[in-house]
């Protein structure tokens, strides 16, 4: 009788502990700091707003200071535990290295804000989600290894992934950090790379964004007398435009205006609402930053540096 009564109390104390723990990592999510700014770990859905770990409607997480984004963040597919992208922020902005996953959650895209690849292009990535070391030429990826921990997948989960013509991969169940396959093989990899492909940019996967720079890139190549050419290339106007705060909007003057995740949008000088002479940043809906147009006397004239 004492041995059922000690094996009830044991089980009563594991739940009691593991309910007390939920209750203390609840706590610690979605917290604000003494400016009304996010900090720490957050859990957000479709809008943006505070959710659950355990709620279908979760569509990101990751940890913010004073507001802003740092650190690895995972972004899901609309069942929220499919990961759809994989990456680190720096201050609010994609900042390091990422990866993008299909619906099944294959691995089909591995790559790093261009700022972020060393001289000898190469990468390497270690935040407590995943483990990464990734080699680029021409700032394009050529091979790399990533090891995700259990936080991201079901289970703990290792990709060897490499370019020829398109990305391939391995993927195995995998905890255990490891880059000797990475050192073996990258001689090949890389004189294969370079026997099957020329470097190019990685295409655009939203569909929005993909739009909007086959546009410009067909009007390129248009006539310069061309209507749609004259058109698509006019400088945007401004109809609500968000500054930084205790800044006042001039129509006719110098500006900066930031998106509704607060990353610079346009940059530059304005007339009559319009931007004359400047910059315009083009992100893609995760925030990694694709195109900046460069616009003279309100016309589009070239693509700057990243």
């Amino acid at each position: 009788m004492n041995k059922i009564i000690s094996i009830l109390t044991f089980l009563l104390l594991l739940s009691h502990f593991g309910w007390s723990a939920k209750v203390r990592e609840a706590d610690t999510l979605n917290q604000f700091d003494t400016q009304g700014k996010r900090t720490g770990y957050w859990v957000v859905d479709e809008g943006n707003d505070a959710t659950t770990l355990d709620s279908e409607s979760k569509r990101k997480e990751g940890r913010y200071i004073k507001g802003r984004k740092f650190g690895a963040w995972i972004c899901y597919y609309p069942d929220g535990k499919t990961p759809r992208l994989i990456g680190e922020y720096l201050d609010n902005r994609p900042g390091g290295a990422y990866f993008r996953f299909d619906k099944k959650g294959e691995l089909i895209q591995a790559s790093t804000v261009p700022r972020k690849i060393t001289p000898s292009q190469i990468l390497e990535a270690h935040n407590g989600l995943f483990d990464c070391r990734m080699f680029f030429h021409n700032r394009e990826m050529v091979a790399g290894q990533v090891f995700f921990a259990k936080r991201a997948f079901s289970s703990p989960y290792a990709y060897q992934f490499w370019v020829e013509e398109s990305m391939h991969q391995n993927q195995s169940q995998n905890a255990h950090v490891d880059f000797n396959w990475l050192s073996q093989n990258y001689p090949q990899l890389y004189s294969t790379y370079l026997s099957v492909r020329t470097p190019r940019n990685v295409s655009v996967e939203n569909p929005e964004i993909q739009n909007v720079v086959s546009k410009i890139e067909r009007i390129q190549d248009s006539s310069p007398v061309s209507h749609s050419r004259n058109s698509m290339m006019n400088a945007p106007f401004v109809h609500a435009p968000r500054v930084a705060r205790g800044v006042v909007f001039q129509p006719n003057g110098f500006n900066k205006l930031y998106t509704e995740s607060d990353e610079i949008w346009i940059d530059g000088l304005f007339r009559n609402g319009q931007l004359k002479d400047g910059k315009v940043f083009v992100y893609d809906r995760d925030g990694v930053l694709l195109k900046v147009r460069i616009f003279k006397d309100g016309m589009y004239v070239s693509d700057g540096g990243l």
